[in-house]
C-alpha cells in the first residue's frame, strides 16, 4: 500500500494551525490594543502642543482613525508573512517525516525570532525577522502618532509653527530616515507644518 503524501494528509491540520495563528492578531481585542497604543502616543503629542501654547485641544478623530488603520495594516502584513513562513516550515517538517518534538522546535524557532526566508507574491525570496520588524513598527508608529497629535494641536492653535525631523541613528536606521535627517534634521532646516517631508532615495520619492 503506497504511503500517503504527508503534506496532503495533514493539509487540514496545517491550515488550522496557520489560520489560528492569523486569527490571534485579527480579533477585536488585539485591534483594541493597537487603538489604545496609538491613542496614547497621539495624546502625548497633543499634550505637548497644549503645554507649548497654554491652550486645550481636541483629538482629530479622522487622523486617529487613519493612524489606527495604518498601524493595523502594518501588523497584518507582518502576520501574513509569518503565517506563510509557519505553513512552509510545517510542510517541510511533515515531508521530512520529522518527529513531533522536531516540528515543535521549528515552530518555537519562528516565534523566538529566527530569520525566515519567504517568497512574496511576485516570486521574490526575502528574509524576515518578526521581532525586528515588530520592534521597528512599534518605534516608528509611536513617533508617528505623537507627531500627528502635536501637529493637530499646533493647527488648532492658529499659531504659525514650523517642523523638522529628529532621527534616532543606529544600525537599523533606514536610508530613507538618514536622508530625511540630512535634509530636515535641524531647526534651521524646518519647513511649514502643512508641508510634507519629501526625500529621494535611489530615484524613488518618499513622503
Amino acid at each position: 500500500m503506497p504511503l500517503k503524501n504527508p503534506e496532503v494528509e495533514f493539509k487540514g491540520l496545517i491550515d488550522d494551525i496557520t489560520r489560528g495563528f492569523v486569527q490571534l492578531f485579527d480579533t477585536e481585542a488585539f485591534k483594541s490594543r493597537i487603538r489604545n497604543f496609538t491613542n496614547k502616543h497621539y495624546d502625548k503629542g497633543l499634550l505637548k502642543g497644549e503645554a507649548q501654547v497654554n491652550m486645550n485641544f481636541l483629538r482629530n478623530t479622522n487622523n486617529l482613525e487613519h493612524l489606527n488603520n495604518y498601524s493595523f495594516t502594518l501588523v497584518k502584513d507582518l502576520t501574513d508573512d509569518m503565517s506563510s513562513a509557519l505553513r512552509k516550515s510545517l510542510q517541510e517538517g511533515l515531508l521530512n517525516q520529522e518527529s513531533v518534538s522536531e516540528i515543535k522546535g521549528r515552530v518555537e524557532a519562528i516565534f523566538r525570532g529566527k530569520d525566515l526566508k519567504i517568497t512574496d507574491k511576485n516570486g521574490n525570496v526575502r528574509s524576515i525577522n518578526w521581532r525586528d520588524r515588530m520592534t521597528a513598527i512599534v518605534r516608528t508608529e509611536s513617533v508617528r502618532a505623537e507627531n500627528y497629535g502635536h501637529a493637530d494641536a499646533i493647527e488648532q492653535s492658529g499659531i504659525t509653527f514650523k517642523k523638522y525631523v529628529s532621527v534616532h541613528m543606529d544600525a537599523r536606521t533606514s536610508p530613507i530616515c538618514m536622508t530625511e535627517d540630512l535634509k530636515y534634521g535641524t531647526p534651521d532646516k524646518a519647513i511649514p507644518m502643512s508641508d510634507d517631508f519629501v526625500v529621494s532615495v535611489k530615484g524613488k520619492i518618499y513622503k
